[in-house]
């Protein structure tokens, strides 16, 4: 690694996960000459990109791809020991010659910060086993020319009792902590339990609901929602408990460990007096260097069991947890789509109700102006059939008048002509 700057970025691309692969996720990114990374917008315009015979759609889609350049760019076939080499080696040389350096990963969660920094099972990480002995094999070898002077043995014993004291309270308040901690969980686990088992009570009821109102529908729905958002709240607060716990176990197996070798080394403080000669330094060094080693190896497989068996759990109570969401989603969804249609239902009934109201309101209405205008026109008939009538009796009456009169005429004709008949 060059010094002509002081900060060096690198990227690297890790490999999809088995959930990932089985639900055929596929790449976007693409990692050139070490250096340079790109990014494009779908995985059909990656392929098309990589393959010489691309389509004129494909390459406009090519066309939208980022670009960016970095000091190293890895892809996802990219070693443990190539990382290490490029980046941290190079520091770890100039730290040892007393130049400050600093590496650190950065990245979202499940990135591979973890597996690049401190590596799994024999895929040593950064933080490797073989450069943590060499620093070790430093260490000792000053701590012997250290010894040459017994002021100087004198002041480093006092001083690695100090740091013992200071790493057993260190020991206790990491202790308390985890007992913080597993108390925390323990009670996240039992509002997690709760609230699940609530949220199932609410879909089953919800499932088995005929009668209700569309009122009541929407608020089983509203609360099976609130204890969706109180177990996303539980499940992300107990994955957070988890990575602390995680933490602090890891701290408090380190200190555990340097205590055990403080201790180590307090304990052989008279052997340390006489370490001048070169034969106990040698001695020393075999029995220091194979207990850590052993320490080490001790620390490390129990810790990647740990770690092994946390993920499985984790992994088995996310995949449970995913799937249950995956049902639910898609019983809320259905709920929801048989609600919109019993809404458009209702709506197209309530339609087709005012349609038959206004419809029968017509027909009643031109019913009723029928109506009215029959009764009228036969009072208007009957009317003038009554005129009629009074017309004709009015000329009955005139006639029998004209007629009694005309009657009484003849009467007294008839009587002159009998009288003058008589008289004759």
């Amino acid at each position: 690694m060059s010094t002509d700057v002081n900060v060096k970025v690198a990227v690297r691309c890790r490999p999809m996960s088995s959930r990932e692969t089985q639900t055929g996720a596929r790449g976007v990114v693409q990692v050139l000459d070490g250096t340079t990374v790109v990014i494009y917008p779908s995985a059909d315009a990656e392929a098309s990109a990589s393959s010489s015979t691309a389509t004129s759609e494909t390459s406009d889609a090519a066309s939208e791809k980022k670009q960016y350049t970095f000091d190293f760019a890895y892809y996802t076939e990219s070693t443990q020991a190539q990382v290490y080499g490029d980046i941290a080696k190079p520091l770890v040389d100039q730290a040892l010659q007393g130049y400050n350096g600093t590496i650190f990963a950065y990245g979202q969660t499940g990135s591979g910060k973890t597996h690049t920094m401190m590596g799994s099972g024999d895929d040593h990480g950064i933080q490797s086993w073989e450069e943590k002995q060499r620093l070790t094999e430093l260490y000792e070898q000053e701590r012997q020319n250290s010894l040459a002077n017994e002021k100087k043995i004198l002041g480093f014993m006092q001083t690695v009792k100090q740091e013992k004291m200071d790493i057993m309270k260190k020991i206790k308040g990491l202790q308390q902590k985890k007992v913080q901690l597993s108390k925390e969980m323990r009670v996240r686990k039992q509002s997690y339990a709760q609230n699940k088992g609530k949220l199932q009570l609410g879909v089953q009821a919800f499932q088995q609901m005929k009668t209700e109102t569309p009122r009541e529908k929407q608020q089983l729905m509203e609360e099976i929602e609130s204890r969706k958002s109180l177990l996303i709240t539980d499940r992300d607060e107990l994955a957070r408990l988890k990575d602390e716990l995680k933490l602090c176990e890891e701290r408090l197996v380190e200190e555990e460990a340097e205590v055990v070798a403080k201790s180590a080394l307090l304990e052989e403080d008279d052997k340390l007096r006489k370490a001048i000669q070169d034969d106990e330094r040698e001695k020393m060094k075999q029995e220091r260097a194979a207990y850590l080693q052993s320490a080490l190896d001790e620390e490390r497989q129990r810790f990647q069991q740990e770690v092994e068996n946390d993920k499985q759990r984790l992994k088995l109570a996310l995949e449970a947890t995913a799937d249950k969401e995956k049902e639910l989603a898609e019983e809320v969804e259905k709920q929801r789509g048989r609600a919109l249609e019993l809404q458009q239902q209702m709506h197209q009934m309530q339609l087709e109700h005012a349609e038959w109201k206004h419809e029968t309101k017509q027909k009643l209405s031109q019913m009723v102006e029928a109506l009215k205008n029959d009764f009228l026109q036969e009072q208007r008939e009957m009317q003038e059939k009554y005129d009629y009538a009074v017309y004709l009796l009015r000329n009955a009456r005139d006639d029998i008048v004209e007629l009694g009169k005309h009657n009484e005429d003849l009467e007294k004709r008839l009587h002159d002509m009998i009288v003058w008949d008589k008289t004759w």
